[in-house]
């Protein structure tokens, strides 16, 4: 059990003392003709000075279960924030001000409750008191660093990564178990797009079959860019075709994809249509029904038996990823870890921990009702033998709507 207190970063409030006064030594004058003897010194005892403990050093956190520099960063990220001289824990500049702007408290006494979780070379943590949320991140050395951080018992405003549109390439390799997900084709391809400042999110589709031009030169089925090239051409094609900025990707293959779903407790999915496709496994009522791992991916797969294949395949992968986003805001900011440790254990990423956990954060911070799905609009066709979707102009327009994070031509 380990505490942290948190006291004025310059001693004030400390208890002070005054020295009591010292006797004067007796003084002995020299022999004269005639001897005067001296009456004694009377010396008076000061009674000591005490000072009481002023309110402002009533100030204390304390972290259960937390590593030492991790406890340490937060105690300092609540000194920095009520203390003028205190010094800042390792955070971002922007975040600094946030936390710098505001009134002073005389008192606080939290002690917020912690969740560590781990990731491949590094660590990540949430931090809550019924009032405030700390994110924090470890790079494996042992430093942490403060990446996000609501200290509502401060009056201050919440800061979790910038307010800019944050745009992610979220991939499903069609990689079978034991197969390597980058070195085999894009099966999923959707661009997620969080618009903090209005709380608004759009999950826009692009058929796997769609005939584009790659970013590489010369044209094809996106699905087959990645096969033994990797995820990046993808990304590198997408931000060509809409003129956009992608943050980075996810991806993750079949196995993954079910041990990622099995890991957070599965969810309950409302199954548009009934389906009954054995190519995929996927027989299912409509309605509202939980989903395991392999449940998603059954439903996540099958095409066959839908009336636009492919487009209206992309659209249900949509769904489990709104469906998704909804289980985040669920398991609440505690779950922010768990969810980031399971991706880790079973997918891979170009994104940093402090990127993940900061775009953890605006998923919670959205408005379920302010998300659009949508799936790139074309008409199917062929190539030679290969069954393509041919996308529309308004196709690639949609994808540079979505430079600010929002769709306004949806």
């Amino acid at each position: 059990m380990i505490a942290a207190l948190a006291a004025s970063c310059s001693g004030a409030g400390a208890a002070t003392t005054a020295a009591p006064a010292t006797t004067a030594p007796p003084t002995t004058l020299p022999p004269t003709t005639t001897t005067t003897t001296l009456p004694p010194t009377t010396t008076t005892t000061v009674p000591p000075t005490t000072t009481t403990t002023v309110a402002a050093a009533d100030f204390f956190v304390r972290v259960k279960g937390a590593p030492v520099a991790l406890r340490r960063a937060i105690r300092n990220l609540y000194r920095f924030a009520n203390r003028e001289n205190a010094r800042a824990p390792s955070m971002p500049a922007e975040l600094r001000r946030v936390v710098r702007k505001g009134p002073q408290r005389e008192r606080l006494d939290v002690s917020p409750k912690l969740t560590i979780r781990r990731l491949p070379g590094a660590r990540v943590a949430v931090a809550t008191t019924k009032r405030d949320t700390i994110l924090a991140v470890s790079d494996g050395s042992g430093h942490w660093r403060i990446v996000g951080a609501h200290l509502a018992s401060l009056g201050r405003k919440p800061w979790f990564g910038s307010d800019e549109p944050r745009l992610l390439m979220v991939i499903g390799s069609d990689a079978r178990p034991g197969q390597n997900p980058p070195d085999f084709r894009a099966d999923s391809l959707h661009v997620v797009a969080l618009h903090p400042e209005s709380h608004s999110a759009a999950i826009v589709g692009i058929p796997r079959d769609s005939w584009v031009t790659s970013a590489s030169g010369g044209t094809g089925k996106i699905t087959d860019f990645m096969s033994n090239t990797g995820p990046q051409i993808i990304v590198d094609t997408v931000e060509q075709m809409g003129g956009i900025d992608l943050e980075g990707h996810v991806l993750t293959g079949f196995a993954g994809f079910i041990s990622m779903v099995d890991d957070i407790g599965g969810f309950f999915f409302d199954v548009p249509t009934a389906m009954s496709d054995a190519g995929s496994q996927a027989y299912f009522d409509a309605g509202g029904q939980k989903f395991d791992g392999t449940e998603a991916l059954a439903f996540a797969r099958t095409r066959k038996t839908l009336s636009r294949g492919d487009l209206d395949r992309s659209f249900n992968q949509g769904l489990l990823i709104m469906t998704a986003m909804l289980r985040a805001q669920r398991l609440g900011w505690h779950g922010i870890p768990e969810m980031v440790e399971a991706f880790g254990k079973h997918g891979s990423t170009d994104l940093s921990a402090e990127e993940l956990m900061t775009f953890a954060a605006a998923v919670l911070r959205t408005n379920p009702r302010k998300v659009t799905n949508l799936v790139l609009p074309g008409s199917t066709g062929s190539v030679g033998s290969a069954s393509v979707v041919f996308l529309g102009e308004d196709s690639y327009d949609i994808l540079s709507d979505l430079k600010d994070g929002r769709l306004k031509k949806s």
